[in-house]
């Protein structure tokens, strides 16, 4: 039997604590994210690209910690809501990259 719809999963990973998704988490416990897509940008260069989605009630502050975190290398927001911005980052150390991978 054939499906078209996306399958979900959630899966508990414990993030590197120099890596921004670990800070995000430890500063808004409770945020809701979903990684739509994370490939690799650069292999020599360990950098990674990432489209995030992320749903919480302070978004503005939220961006802002996102921006200005030492393992962000560029960030670009894709749309942004009131409770929502989906964003397009680029990191040093792609840890969950490299897991799956």
């Amino acid at each position: 039997m054939e499906s078209t719809k996306s399958s979900l999963a959630r899966i508990k990973i414990k993030f590197p604590d120099q890596i921004w998704i670990a800070h995000i988490f430890k500063k808004f416990r409770d945020i809701r994210m979903e990684i739509e897509h994370f490939l690799p940008y650069d292999f020599e260069n360990s950098i990674g690209n990432s489209i995030i989605e992320i749903f919480h009630y302070n978004i503005d502050l939220l961006i802002e910690e996102v921006k200005n975190h030492k393992s962000v290398i560029e960030i670009s927001i894709l749309e942004k809501d009131e409770k929502r911005v989906r964003f397009n980052v680029k990191t040093k150390d792609p840890f969950l990259l490299y897991a799956i991978i």
